[in-house]
Parts: C-alpha cells; sequence; structure tokens
C-alpha cells in the first residue's frame, strides 16, 4: 500500500517538528511543514495532501485566518480532511470548529499512541466518506438512466428527487415538482399520502393505475410505493411508476423482431435451395440450345424459360437480401447516375395512366452501395407506388438532394439503431395515391404484408433490409386518400459532391 502523505500546519516550530518525526515513526511521509493560512492553502493545492494536521489558532496568520478558516477553505476547495490540533476546550471554539468538519481532535499536549489514533480514525473515515459519495453518484446516475419514473419524497410529504423519466411522463420539469406536494404532481398516490394530521402514510405493492400529466393526458402506468431505510428526513419515501403503454409497444417490437429473424432464416435456407436448383435447369437449357435446332417456336421457349429463370434468380436475391446474406459488393454511388442509368429499368414500372417524373438535384455527394440493391428496391418502391395508384391514375415524382441531419431528425420506427448525425443522400419517391392507413403503418415492412392481396412478397421488406444494410435510415408518411412519401438515406463518403 502507498504510504499516506501528510502535511503539518502548526505556527509553534518545536511542536510542529515533533509531531511530523512521530508521524514518519509511525510509517507514514510528511510532505511538508506550513505555519500560516496561506501557505498551508497554497500547499494543499500543489502538493494535494491524503492528511492535514491544522493547529486551530495559527497566530502567525495575517488577517484573522486561523485554523478553522484555513481548514473550511481546504475542504471546500480540495476535499482533503483535516485533524485539528489544539489546546483548546471551551465550547465558542469547539462549535466554531464543528463548521469545517474535521475528521478528529489531537489535544495538545498529545501521546504518541494519540498521534496513531487520530491518523488512523480521520483516514479511516475519510475513506468511508469517499465509498458513501461513490455509491451515491452510482445511484444517481442509475436512477437516472432508469426508463421508469423515480421519485423520492420527504418526510412531509414534499418531491425531494426525480428523475429524467419522471419528466417525461408526467410534463413536470424537475426544477418545478422539486418542493411541491408529491400529490399535486402525482394525483395517483393521494391514497397513500394522508392530508389529516396523524394519519401515518402506507406503501403499497405493484398496481395498475392512471397518472394524469400536468397537460391532462391520461397514461395508464404501473406503481410502487415504498418506504427507504434511512434516517435523512429528505429521502423517506420512493415512488416508481412504469409507463404501460410503452412497456406492450417493447413486447411487441422484440415478438416482431423474433418473427422476422425466423423468417429471415426461412427465407435464407428457401434461397440457397432455390439456387441449387436454378443451377442445373439452367446448365441443362444452355446444353439443349446447342443441340436442337434453333427455329421461331423453339426460341421462344428457350426466351420464356431463360426470362422465367431469371426472374427466379432475382427472387433469390430479394430473399438474401432480406435475409441479410447477399453478397454484395460496396463501390461510391453517385445516386443521380445510377437513376439516369436505369431509366429503362424504372420506366417500365409506370403505366398509361400513371405519369413518372423525376427531381435531381444538380450536385449529389456520393455514398458507400451497391448498385444492383439500390436498383433493385428503387424498382420495388416504384412498383408499389403504381400498385397503390391502380385504375384511378396519378403521378410519382423521384427527387435527390444531399442534406445536413441530425440524430434526431433520422430515428426511424421501423430501424433498431438509429444513424449518426451528419451529411445524408436523401431519396423521396410520393405518389399521390390512395395512401396508407395509420393502422397499417408499422406492419408495411414485414414480408408478405398487403392490404390487397394475400401473401404479396417481398417487395418492402427488401427494401428496408438494403437500408439497413448500408447503415441508412427510412421513413414513411402517409394521408390517406392523398399521398404516401417514401424517405430513404444513406450516409455520404468523405470525398465530397459529385456534379
Amino acid at each position: 500500500m502507498d504510504k499516506k502523505r501528510i502535511l503539518v500546519v502548526e505556527d509553534e516550530a518545536i511542536l510542529a517538528t515533533d509531531l511530523a518525526d512521530q508521524i514518519q515513526d509511525l510509517g507514514y511521509e510528511v510532505i511538508g511543514i506550513e505555519d500560516t493560512a496561506d501557505g498551508a492553502i497554497q500547499a494543499a493545492e500543489k502538493m494535494r495532501p491524503d492528511l492535514i494536521f491544522m493547529d486551530i489558532c495559527l497566530k502567525n496568520s495575517k488577517g484573522g485566518k486561523d485554523g478553522i478558516y484555513t481548514a473550511t477553505q481546504i475542504r471546500h476547495q480540495f476535499g482533503i480532511p483535516v485533524v485539528f490540533l489544539t489546546a483548546y476546550s471551551d465550547q465558542e471554539t469547539i462549535s466554531r470548529a464543528k463548521l469545517a468538519e474535521p475528521y478528529s481532535y489531537l489535544h495538545k499536549p498529545w501521546q504518541p499512541r494519540d498521534v496513531r489514533t487520530a491518523l488512523e480514525v480521520a483516514i479511516h473515515k475519510h475513506q468511508r466518506e469517499k465509498e458513501i459519495i461513490q455509491r451515491e453518484k452510482q445511484l444517481h446516475h442509475t436512477i437516472n438512466a432508469l426508463g421508469g419514473g423515480v421519485v423520492t419524497v420527504d418526510e412531509t410529504g414534499k418531491i425531494s428527487a426525480f428523475n429524467p423519466a419522471a419528466e417525461s411522463l408526467t410534463g413536470w420539469k424537475r426544477e418545478e415538482a422539486i418542493g411541491k406536494p408529491v400529490t399535486l404532481v402525482l394525483p395517483f398516490v393521494q391514497e397513500h399520502f394522508p392530508t389529516r394530521s396523524g394519519e401515518k402514510p402506507s406503501s403499497s405493492v405493484d398496481r395498475e393505475t392512471t397518472l394524469v400529466t400536468k397537460e391532462g393526458q391520461q397514461i395508464p402506468v404501473l406503481q410502487r410505493i415504498s418506504d427507504l431505510p434511512t434516517a435523512d428526513p429528505k429521502m423517506q419515501r420512493v415512488i416508481s411508476f412504469w409507463n404501460l403503454d410503452k412497456s406492450e409497444q417493447s413486447f411487441q417490437s422484440l415478438l416482431r423482431a423474433q418473427k422476422l429473424q425466423s423468417l429471415g432464416t426461412l427465407a435464407a435456407g428457401m434461397a440457397h435451395e432455390f439456387n441449387n436448383q436454378l443451377t442445373p435447369i439452367l446448365g441443362y437449357t444452355s446444353l439443349l440450345k446447342t443441340m436442337i435446332a434453333p427455329d421461331e417456336t423453339t426460341t421462344e421457349i428457350f426466351q420464356s424459360i431463360e426470362e422465367s429463370i431469371q426472374r427466379l434468380s432475382n427472387l433469390t436475391r430479394q430473399m438474401l437480401n432480406y435475409a441479410g446474406k447477399a453478397r454484395s459488393e460496396m463501390i461510391p454511388i453517385d445516386i443521380n447516375h445510377l437513376i439516369v442509368n436505369s431509366q429503362e429499368l424504372l420506366r417500365i414500372t409506370a403505366t398509361k395512366r400513371v405519369q413518372y417524373h423525376q427531381k435531381l438535384s444538380p450536385k449529389m455527394a456520393t455514398f458507400l452501395g451497391n448498385p444492383q440493391d439500390l436498383q433493385q428496391i428503387l424498382f420495388n418502391l416504384l412498383t408499389n407506388s403504381v400498385e397503390a395508384i391502380g385504375d384511378r391514375g396519378g403521378e410519382i415524382v423521384l427527387s435527390t438532394q444531399t442534406v445536413d441531419l441530425s440524430q434526431a431528425e433520422l430515428r426511424s420506427p421501423y430501424l433498431n439503431v438509429t444513424p449518426p448525425a451528419g451529411w445524408y443522400v436523401h431519396i423521396q419517391i410520393k405518389d399521390n395515391g390512395p395512401g396508407i392507413l395509420p393502422q397499417h403503418l408499422p406492419q408495411i415492412f414485414d414480408p408478405f404484408f398487403s392490404t390487397k392481396f394475400l401473401g404479396r412478397g417481398l417487395g418492402l421488406a427488401v427494401v428496408l433490409a438494403v437500408v439497413e444494410h448500408h447503415k441508412g435510415s427510412i421513413k414513411v408518411s402517409s394521408l390517406p386518400d392523398q399521398q404516401t412519401i417514401f424517405d430513404l438515406y444513406f450516409p455520404v463518403t468523405s470525398s465530397g459532391h459529385s456534379s
């Protein structure tokens, strides 16, 4: 164990030297001797001793700065424990000395055993105090990190602590709530905090109740009220409460994630089986073409077979994309260039009743992506818009721009992880079709979900999977009978903008 470093502050030189010798004989290190208040404060700041022996008078100091003043300054500025050296025992001196919160006293004249006792008591007491402070900090951070509201109440029924989750749930700011009657901020605890004098507050087990926020909103919560095993009058009871709506949402999100993970595993297995079967079919088709003399009929047959194989191959790739198993080479993407080069692919999604427009920003940043995957999700989104518009007719607008977004602006209910703030390539697909009903929005990226067809496919599920693979974000907004907007964001590379 490292030697504890001790500073002696005593204006009688003989006593100071004698005390320093006794301290060193006990195995401690004396790092200095001072005889004035200013010298002691400077030495404490510079050398940061573990403990200071301080003369309570310090007659050599100027301006009436005695040892009590000096110890108080050192305690508040540096948190260093002090043992007072004193020959006084009058009540006034003792009362003043208590304000400096000394860790012990050493009375003059002292004996070696007195020095040992004062040293060990002060060091042990300071170590215990540091441990308590550390535990209090850990408890404070833990309470503030909890997702549920936590409120402590003093012996008079007034709020003494209010964590961030309590602020969020109740609508009350901490500064507003502290000192207010708990029944005003949390009306649901009324029965546990009687207003008549002489009635004892009651504790409760977990129970469901309704929280009325500051704005009057009603939120179902699970509450618990408990007594605290402490003598601190400011911390007599603790109230905790959890948003049941949010808990149910978290549970449903977990179930959805487990379901999608299972579907992803199934999709990956089916995709590999498809590939295993497609390879010999394609090989035998190529072999037959060399064995049979071509004519108009056989050419159409072989073309039909190859087109079917290509469609199955594309479906296989989408299944692998959804499962996150596709091997995708990532290269710098100029999205405008990719869209222009995919004009024919994208335009075939349109019909006579659906007009297709592009609004491409003239200067776009680049981002790392896979061209085939990006073409596929654009095709899927445009196809989705065309099918939604149907026979009613309408238009689709595909636009691009580069945007600087905060993390809050990138947050999406469809993503488990929110991308960091920064510059993003923004792709928007907007149609003026029938829109999506609010109750259907949470499900639109589920595999095979459709309001029109049973088992429609993986189109939008693949879109979400590709966006996640590219570490981007996606948002959907819709107004029934007016429009639907898909916003896709991809993080730009550091290579600047391309025109």
